[in-house]
């Protein structure tokens, strides 16, 4: 199984992979770390509560990710996209919560922090999956 995703007339192809799942977890961690120290309500106390937060968030990505994507599709076309942000800022939301029941010391305070954390994270993530991520060439036409 394969995905294949189109940017500006390139053809990207994405498997799933450990090395794709790694990718993506380092993005996010390396999101989450910068995120704790660039945003003030956003805060992380220790190391393994970033590791065990980076796991929960990506397991709150990959299940209940789509299921709000499409759910919410007609207000992503509404907003031209902006409200994924909110979508993603309310997962880092739930993550903190989650994190919070777990007794990890990952916190956020309130949804600006949540969605000025969320901005970062994707941010930082995209950029790490962009330098990693595996280019196929394929013909033009």
């Amino acid at each position: 199984m394969s995905f294949r995703i189109y940017r500006f007339g390139e053809n990207v192809e994405e498997k799933p992979s450990f090395k794709n799942f790694l990718v993506n977890y380092i993005g996010n961690f390396c999101g989450l770390a910068i995120a704790s120290l660039l945003i003030t309500g956003v805060s992380v106390d220790d190391f393994p509560s970033l590791i065990a937060a980076t796991a929960i968030f990506a397991i709150i990505h990959t299940l209940i990710k789509p299921f709000v994507y499409l759910a919410s599709c007609c207000l992503i076309v509404l907003t031209f996209g902006f409200f994924i942000f909110v979508i993603n800022a309310l997962l880092l939301i739930m993550t903190s919560k989650i994190s919070t029941i777990l007794g990890l010391t990952f916190n956020v305070e309130n949804f600006i922090s949540a969605f000025l954390g969320a901005l970062v994270i994707t941010f930082i993530s995209s950029s790490i999956r962009y330098i990693f991520r595996k280019r196929v060439n394929t013909k033009k036409f």
